[in-house]
């Protein structure tokens, strides 16, 4: 049994760090939580870092290089155990109060379907901020801060939620290739999962209508598939060796959660 009182702590934290965690019962947190805190009385198995090196560890690229895409034990696809120490590392860090919840909501982002921590990045930091003249082109609601709280996303939600961002991108881009004429070499860069596939094929589409000609070239995994890339051990900026703090480095060549890109040309 995980001990009540880290339980009942962390479900007052977790609750201040994602808005989600308020739609959930305290049995049915308790239920979440119970592969990651260990049984009541037990702290073995969980060291905490010091702030200042798990801030190193997740910003090098060693710990990106060594987390793999789908491990498995036996048959079953398991989390990499990199995120699973690094959650392990915040939850107990959070319950005896040696994270403080302002630390952890910076630097880490908690998903909740998952129920586990990933580190935030910052696409934009200043000084890309300051290239582009220091605000926005344009601004949008941000819809999909709707979705914090959804336990269950489909498709359609995150469709819906950027169907305005969407268009204005594609209005803009035509209207450049309208200034500009062809051929146009156009790049789309973005992190995993953002839509970057969805978007190119509804913009090649777009082109295709007008009557342009139009094709799309894949940047990464042009070598052979990520996954196959990992059963074999074929590694591409992976080097050997093992990171700090203890986390195992597997070979890698993409970010965690990484996906096939399409920039169109």
């Amino acid at each position: 049994m995980i001990d009540p009182i880290w339980c009942e702590l962390l479900y007052e934290k977790m609750k201040r760090i994602h808005p989600g965690i308020e739609e959930l019962e305290p049995y049915e947190f308790r239920y979440c939580l119970d592969p990651w805190l260990p049984l009541e009385g037990e702290r073995a198995g969980v060291t905490l870092l010091p702030k200042e090196e798990v801030e190193r560890l997740v910003n090098s690229c060693a710990f990106y290089a060594g987390i793999q895409l789908k491990p498995k034990v036996g048959d079953r696809i398991v989390l990499d155990q990199a995120i699973v120490r690094l959650t392990k590392m915040l939850f107990m860090g959070l319950a005896t109060g040696e994270y403080p919840e302002e630390w952890v909501a910076a630097h880490f982002y908690f998903d909740i379907r998952g129920f586990y921590f990933l580190h935030r990045t910052a696409y934009f930091t200043d000084r890309v901020i300051a290239h582009l003249g220091g605000r926005p082109f344009r601004s949008f609601e941000q819809k999909q801060r709707q979705l914090e709280r959804c336990h269950e996303i489909g498709y359609r939600a995150f469709k819906e939620a950027n169907a305005e961002v969407d268009q204005a991108f594609i209005e803009t881009e035509l209207s450049l290739i309208g200034a500009k004429g062809t051929p146009i070499l156009m790049a789309i860069a973005g992190p995993s999962a953002a839509g970057k596939t969805e978007i190119v094929a509804r913009l090649r589409g777009e082109m295709e209508r007008s009557g342009r000609q139009v094709t799309s070239i894949e940047m990464d995994n042009f070598l052979t598939d990520r996954e196959q890339r990992e059963e074999r051990g074929i590694p591409l900026t992976w080097k050997a060796g093992n990171p700090p703090g203890g986390f195992p480095a597997q070979p890698r060549g993409d970010p965690p959660g990484a996906e096939d890109h399409h920039p169109p040309l």
